[in-house]
């Protein structure tokens, strides 16, 4: 007898979205609609063969895979044998698993849970099947369908668990808000529309991922993410979604002060091909930053700042120099410093463990997206625990 062989999937992209807390994405009404999955969850799927399926003899595995070089010591790469004698789900709650939900003739529905460390991005799926104790006749069929994996503030093994429901629909799921600028004595509130579930965000975001360089088994970490975030929203070093500009001249773009929200900002990146957006300041990169950490599943917020100052040479003053006839020295061999201060600055906080720090650190986090200083030579800053900022502690920071 021949190995068993699908001829057809059904991935249940609605059903799954509810049990995931992602239906309310706006692409999985649409004709591209495809399964948006949060880490953590379990979705089902069916799988339809050329015949009856025989579970004493019929072996079948499902293989799941992200990047160019999937690998299974990586995470990148998962195999998981479709064991009928498991009719539920035992194993650690930290791994990927598989179990038999039902057989119908030649139709069988598995369930699978998605680790709540799996790298963040698209994945792929495919279908291995052969005959029991026979080898080199197995069939390979891969699933058309691409799959979203997001972060799963919902689930307490997930690195942006967040424990308190209504602070998840503050950071998560609210799609309006204000992002305040003006000054100490009149800030005043700019209404901002974060857009997270409009139909083209979530694809621009995993463009972002993909232009940031960040390697694929990196990425189901929240701290290497938010990190190349706050790299890739400024268009310095990568072409990033948002080009910056201070000096007023914005004709050959779109004025930063006429943005209304992270929409078309979205929209223009991902139709030009990912070209960066003219023009943005510092409230613009962090209305797009909260755009794309929400629609990945990271809890994020707009973060500002009053008399804000930059201090370039770690003096932790503000530092103006002169000579002895009172005349300022601006910057030169002998000093070399561009510290300034400005009305008001914007930046953003995410929420995740910190598991590479000491107890305490973890929480709400410092991300920059405004090109200001380099980190390693490229322009980002953060994650930097608010904890340890306000402790001082710079070890930590």
């Amino acid at each position: 007898m021949d190995p068993i062989v699908p001829v057809g999937t059904e991935l249940y992209i609605k059903e799954n979205a509810a049990e995931c807390h992602t239906d309310m994405y706006d692409i999985l009404d649409s004709e591209a609609a495809f399964p948006i999955l949060r880490r953590g969850c379990t979705f089902y799927f069916a799988i339809r063969f050329n015949r009856e399926y025989i579970p004493t003899q019929d072996v079948v595995r499902v293989r799941f895979a992200i990047g160019p070089k999937p690998n299974v010591v990586k995470g990148t790469r998962v195999i998981l044998p479709i064991n009928p004698r498991k009719k539920r789900s035992i194993e650690d709650p930290n791994r990927w698993s598989i179990s038999l939900n039902r057989v119908d003739g030649d139709t069988i529905a598995v369930q699978v849970r998605v680790s709540p460390h799996a790298p963040v991005g698209i994945w792929k799926c495919s279908l291995q099947t052969n005959i029991a104790g026979e080898k080199g006749r197995r069939n390979d069929y891969e699933i058309p369908d691409e799959i979203y994996i997001i972060f799963n503030p919902w689930n307490s093994h997930d690195g942006v668990y967040m424990e308190k429901e209504e602070e998840i629909k503050e950071y998560v799921l609210n799609e309006v808000g204000k992002i305040w600028c003006g000054t100490f004595k009149k800030p005043t509130g700019k209404h901002w529309v974060f857009g997270q579930f409009d139909d083209i965000v979530l694809p621009s975001a995993m463009l972002l991922l993909e232009k940031s360089g960040l390697p694929h088994s990196e990425r189901g970490n929240p701290v290497m993410i938010a990190r190349a975030l706050s790299a890739i929203v400024n268009s310095v070093d990568d072409d990033g979604l948002v080009e910056g500009r201070w000096d007023g001249n914005y004709e050959d773009g779109t004025s930063p002060f006429a943005w209304t929200g992270s929409h078309a900002i979205m929209d223009q990146f991902l139709q030009s091909g990912g070209n960066p957006v003219k023009y943005g300041q510092c409230w613009v990169f962090s209305g797009a930053t909260v755009t794309v950490c929400r629609t990945l599943g990271i809890p994020c917020r707009s973060t500002t700042n009053y008399v804000s100052a930059h201090d370039t040479n770690r003096s932790m003053t503000v530092d103006k120099f002169f000579d002895m006839f009172g005349n300022k020295i601006e910057e030169s061999e002998e000093v070399d410093c561009k510290d300034s201060c400005w009305n008001f600055h914007v930046w953003n906080d995410v929420w995740m463990a910190r598991p590479d720090l000491p107890p305490g650190y973890g929480g709400w986090q410092i991300i920059d997206a405004t090109p200001q200083e380099t980190s390693d030579q490229v322009y980002r800053c953060g994650p930097a625990s608010i904890a340890a900022v306000q402790k001082g502690s710079k070890k930590f920071i």
